[in-house]
C-alpha cells in the first residue's frame, strides 16, 4: 500500500514522500523499511531518531522524524486503524470442529437426563397417589365393617379392600420394575467420556474426516 493511501485511509496528515510502499506495522524499536511504526508517548521520544521505519504516525505538533510522517490528532487511533488494514482476515478452517460431536452428545445426555428424571418423578407422583388411595381405602372400608348388620355385608366390605389394595399393589411393582429400566436404557445411551471422545474426535478431524465446505 503506497503511503499516501494509507494516510489517506487512517485520517492522518501526510509528510514526506507519499510513493512509498508500506507492507506492515511494528514496534519503533523494531520497525524497518517497508513499516510504518507510531509513538504517543513522550518518553519514547529519544528512540525516534533512530528508528528505521518508513513512516512514523506522530501526533500534531510533536517532533520529527527522520522518515516520513503522517500527523494525527490521536496516534493511538491511527496506529490501531492501521493495524486493521495489514492484518489478515480471519476465516474459519472449513470443515467440522473436532468438539461440535462432543456439544451434541452432551446435549443428548442432558435430553436423556431429563426424561429420565421426569418419568422417576411421575412414578413417584403415582406411588404416593396411591398411598393417599389406601389409606383412604382403609378407613373407609374400617368404617363399612362398623355399619355392617351382617356377615355377608362385612365378606363383601373387605373383598373391595383386598381388591382394591390388590390393584395399587400391582401398580407399585410395576413402577419398581419400570425404574431401573429406565436407568439402564439412559445408561446405555450416554455418550463416551468427554476425554476419550475428545481424543478421538481430535485425531478424526487431524485426519481430515466428516469435513464440509
Amino acid at each position: 500500500m503506497k503511503l499516501r493511501d494509507l494516510a489517506e485511509r487512517i485520517d492522518c496528515r501526510l509528510e514526506g514522500n507519499g510513493n512509498l510502499d508500506i507492507q506492515r506495522v511494528a514496534g519503533i524499536q523494531d520497525a524497518g523499511d517497508g513499516d510504518v511504526t507510531f509513538l504517543a508517548n513522550p518518553k519514547y521520544e529519544k528512540t525516534l531518531h533512530a528508528t528505521r521505519a518508513s513512516a512514523v504516525i506522530l501526533r500534531d505538533g510533536g517532533p520529527s522524524a527522520p522518515c516520513a510522517m503522517l500527523r494525527a490528532k490521536d496516534p493511538y487511533l491511527a496506529f490501531a486503524r492501521a493495524v486493521a488494514l495489514f492484518a489478515p482476515a480471519w476465516r474459519p478452517v472449513p470443515g467440522v470442529h473436532a468438539l461440535a460431536a462432543i456439544v451434541h452428545q452432551q446435549e443428548a445426555w442432558a435430553s436423556a437426563q431429563g426424561a429420565l428424571l421426569s418419568r422417576v418423578e411421575t412414578l413417584w407422583a403415582d406411588w404416593l397417589h396411591r398411598r393417599r388411595e389406601a389409606m383412604s381405602a382403609a378407613s373407609g372400608s374400617l368404617q363399612a365393617m362398623c355399619d355392617c348388620y351382617s356377615l355377608g355385608e362385612l365378606v363383601q366390605v373387605q373383598q373391595r379392600w383386598l381388591a382394591g389394595a390388590i390393584e395399587r399393589s400391582v401398580a407399585d411393582a410395576e413402577a419398581l420394575v419400570s425404574i431401573p429400566i429406565a436407568l439402564s436404557g439412559s445408561a446405555t445411551r450416554a455418550p463416551a467420556r468427554p476425554a476419550e471422545a475428545t481424543t478421538r474426535l481430535v485425531r478424526q478431524g487431524q485426519g481430515g474426516t466428516h469435513q464440509c465446505r
